[in-house]
């Protein structure tokens, strides 16, 4: 997907920060931002700033988007704009994400590292894309595994979620999960965990899709968490994707061949 000017960011950007390519100094990946409403822009490389003006003003926003995303906004905490995400993902993709996803994951979903806490990260985003921080991954041993920002309930969101209408939707327990399953053409959501809240409930309604696959660990929290996803949507179809234990826990670790006979089986890749 290419890079957007100003006016386009305005018209077709998600969220209220929305990055775009900045028009004073020559940007090839975006580096400004605009608050469409405040209606001010601001470049976080050349400094350069300014207000919505000529095609950029009379572009007309999602209002719809906008609302959900003070909504959010209110609930969540601070949002940042896309370009904040540069401080971890510029320049090469981290040998970690290389060796777990591949290159082009790694670009699209913006995976990158934290040398200060020596961590992996991915970006944190709410509802309609906005950033709320990044999940950090140690590489350690020791400590937990996975440092979510301050503040932030994971409960409320998915990981890779858009409020666009599908036929069917597939939940996976981890991020990773879901990068797995984009890697062989399926979209997923993550639930951060293995129990699926309430809310998450909700916004997997607002998609309002016919059918609901899970793709959680083959363990007896996995089960469980198939067992909630049942009850939740009692009103649509619910199949629980497997595949043969000593494969592997999780739908990531089981590698790409494997994970993709899974898929290719039981879901079509064109309604996900």
């Amino acid at each position: 997907m290419r890079a957007l000017t100003l006016a386009e960011a305005v018209r077709y950007g998600r969220g209220v920060e929305r990055s775009f390519l900045c028009p004073e100094h020559g940007d090839s990946r975006p580096s400004a931002s605009v608050n469409i409403i405040k209606g001010k822009w601001y470049c976080y490389t050349c400094h350069a700033h300014g207000t919505l003006g000529g095609e950029a003003m009379l572009a007309e926003p999602d209002y719809q988007q906008m609302k959900l995303w003070v909504d959010t906004k209110l609930a969540e905490g601070q949002i940042y704009p896309e370009s904040w995400l540069s401080r971890y993902d510029a320049g090469p993709v981290h040998p970690y994400w290389l060796e777990r996803v591949g290159e082009a994951a790694a670009r699209s979903f913006r995976l990158g590292f934290d040398p200060e806490a020596a961590a992996a990260t991915y970006p944190l985003r709410d509802p309609v894309g906005g950033v709320l921080g990044v999940v950090r991954r140690s590489q350690g041993d020791e400590g937990p595994k996975y440092k979510y920002p301050h503040g932030v309930d994971v409960g409320r969101l998915l990981f890779h979620y858009t409020p666009d209408h599908r036929e069917s939707v597939v939940l996976v327990e981890g991020a990773v999960d879901a990068i797995a399953l984009w890697n062989v053409g399926v979209d997923a959501f993550a639930i951060y965990g293995s129990r699926l809240s309430a809310d998450q409930v909700r916004l997997i309604d607002r998609i309002d899709p016919e059918r609901v696959y899970t793709a959680y660990d083959m363990d007896d929290a996995g089960w469980e968490a198939y067992r909630m996803t049942e009850q939740a949507f009692k009103h649509r179809l619910v199949t629980r994707l497997t595949w043969p234990r000593a494969w592997g826990k999780d739908i990531d670790e089981i590698g790409e061949t494997r994970r993709r006979k899974v898929v290719d089986d039981l879901v079509s890749t064109d309604a996900v």
